[in-house]
Formats: structure tokens, sequence, C-alpha cells
């Protein structure tokens, strides 16, 4: 007769229950999942996802450096249109030498106070011009291609006051310069 030598305490039914060896190594198995989660996998995964964070840290500021990059490279396109130390009056001479190229007539050009563009100032012209549809677009053309950096903020035509000179045109024309 086999007789059961517990003497009631846990840490000895757990050794006499070890000594079956399909219990052994499944308790051993255990252990070395529990070893290898607390010891390796927990501490790794740590690791990994500050790695994760700092590569998308990086990711982020090498995609705004090539940003600036592109940036830069357009600016010094721009840069060659964009006259230095120009005021509205030099403007509306540059203006006027283009309604000269045209058959339109000038009835009117008044400058605007300049005005802050990120670290450039724009100067404003309201010009009205008197002509056929064919002499506009052209002038609206010149405005787009010349040497300098023009933007055409508002462009109103409407017939002449007086029928015979065709149409009447208001333009307002912003004018980079640094």
């Amino acid at each position: 007769m086999t007789t059961n030598k517990s003497n009631g305490k846990p840490q000895s039914q757990i050794l006499q229950q070890l000594h079956d060896p399909s219990r052994m190594r499944m308790f051993a198995c255990l252990m070395m999942l529990a070893i290898g989660y607390v010891g390796i996998y927990s501490p790794l995964s740590g690791m990994i996802s500050t790695k994760k964070r700092l590569l998308k840290q990086e990711e982020t500021r090498r995609d705004l450096a090539d940003t600036v990059g592109t940036l830069r490279e357009k600016l010094e396109t721009l840069t060659s249109r964009i006259p230095e130390g120009t005021d509205a009056n030099e403007w509306m001479q540059y203006v006027l030498g283009g309604v000269r190229k045209s058959n339109l007539n000038l009835k009117s050009m008044t400058p605007g106070t300049p005005r802050k563009v990120g670290p450039m100032k724009a100067i404003e012209l309201q010009v009205s011009l008197e002509g056929n549809y064919a002499d506009f677009d052209s002038f609206l053309v010149w405005l787009e291609t010349n040497e300098r950096l023009f933007r055409v903020d508002a462009v109103k035509v409407s017939p002449a006051k007086d029928e015979t000179r065709g149409l009447q045109m208001q333009v307002k024309v912003l004018g980079l310069t640094s």
C-alpha cells in the first residue's frame, strides 16, 4: 500500500506533484515562458515602442527638411523676379511701360498703401483702362509673363461710358518687392 506522506504543506504538495515527468515538463515550459516574457519580451517591447516613436519623429524631421529644401529652391527661382528697394512710383512707371506696349488707353492708376506679405512687401495698384478685349488679354498676359512678380487680385470688365471706345477694365494688381 502506498501512503501519501504529505504533511499538509502546499510546498510539499507541489513538490510531490512535480515528481510526475509530464507535470514536471509542463511546469518547466510554463517557467520558461514566464522567464521569457518577464526577462526578454517585456524589456524589448518597451525598447521597440520607444525606437518606433523616435523613428517617427526622425521621419517627420526628414520630411520637414525636404519641404524646407523644396521651398528654398522655389524661392531661388522667384528672387530674380522680385526687385529690391522699389517704391510705388517705380512700380507705377513699370506698369505704365506695359500699358504703353498695348493699344489701351490709361484712364487712371492709383497706388494703394504697401502692405506686408510674409517677408516681402506688396505694392497695390488700381489701374483703369479702356480698349478692346484682345488688348486687355495682351496686357494681362504681359502682367503674367514679365520679369517681375505680379499678382492680379481683381479684374472687372464693363462697357465704356462713351460707347465709341469699347470696353473699360479695372484691374487690381499686387507687385512684390523686398
